[in-house]
């Protein structure tokens, strides 16, 4: 009976190898959680509701376009109806300055038997919803404390 022998070169070159392959996923995960780009924080923190005729708003975002210059800024709406502002991925908060504010929210519609969706259904009056000529503004002040209430009404749709 023949038994394989395994050349001793090749053991401490696989040994090696996995030594380096483990170290070098060790050295890339550190890299990649520890040196990843930090978030910045731009301005005053702002959160807030929406509410449509004093119920939440389930679900959509809220849109902050700066009057005169500067950065725009963007909340989730949670099902609850509230929301916190940030500039983007790496940036929170928002500038302090005037504000344009519209909603983009719209109702989920299932797909049919057939496969085809229908068309979404806003889940406010789009007015609200019309980001070139809104009838919401803001103003975010400097110190930190901006409690957005977003209060709507069903009522606007006849102004449409």
């Amino acid at each position: 009976e023949r038994k394989a022998r395994m050349n001793p070169r090749f053991v401490i070159l696989r040994k090696s190898a996995a030594t380096f392959s483990h170290g070098f996923l060790a050295l890339i995960t550190l890299a990649v959680i520890g040196c990843g780009p930090s978030v910045e924080q731009v301005g005053p923190s702002a959160s807030g509701k929406v509410t449509l005729d004093g119920q939440p708003v389930t679900s959509g975002a809220v849109f902050f376009s700066p009057v005169t210059s500067g950065s725009s800024a963007a909340g989730q709406i949670m099902e609850d109806g509230t929301f916190e502002v940030d500039t983007s991925a790496l940036q929170t908060g928002i500038a302090p300055g005037d504000y344009s504010v519209y909603l983009s929210a719209w109702k989920e519609v299932p797909e049919s038997d057939s496969g085809e969706s229908s068309d979404p259904e806003p889940l406010v009056p789009l007015a609200y919803m019309d980001s070139e000529n809104t009838i919401l503004s803001v103003t975010i002040g400097p110190d930190g404390n901006n409690d957005i209430k977003i209060e709507l009404s069903s009522d606007v749709a006849a102004a449409e």
